[in-house]
């Protein structure tokens, strides 16, 4: 398990870390996430909850964050790992988010995907 360094993309006014790699379906461009098992260490802003955002059909979680000196934000989109993340200190606590690998059943079969876990830092 290593400190990995994720790049911050500028969105308008705003700045951006992706925490899962994910692939855009339309444009085919990938964001690269953490690779499992390493990890980031960011400081809680502004609101220390996630903060919903519906989407009609899904909700996403939009967090705010100190990351390496510039406040960032990221999208969580299960709902399991907003509670870790809301309940992992508040405003001002350093937080560790390390990315898993989660055993599921499908149909009774075995699966993975990639999780994240949150842990507070002392």
């Amino acid at each position: 398990m290593a400190e990995q360094k994720l790049d911050i993309v500028q969105n308008g006014e705003y700045n951006n870390i992706t925490l899962k790699t994910r692939v855009n379906k339309s444009t085919g461009q990938v964001s690269q996430g953490l690779t499992t098992g390493n990890f980031i260490t960011v400081t809680k802003e502004d609101f220390d909850e996630a903060f919903e955002i519906d989407k009609g059909t899904y909700k996403i979680y939009s967090c705010k964050a100190d990351y390496l000196g510039t406040v960032v934000s990221f999208i969580l989109n299960r709902e399991d790992e907003v509670a870790d993340w809301n309940a992992c200190g508040g405003v001002g606590d350093r937080v560790k988010i390390t990315s898993t690998i989660v055993p599921y059943k499908f149909k009774g079969e075995a699966k993975t995907r990639l999780g994240l876990s949150f842990e507070l830092v002392v």
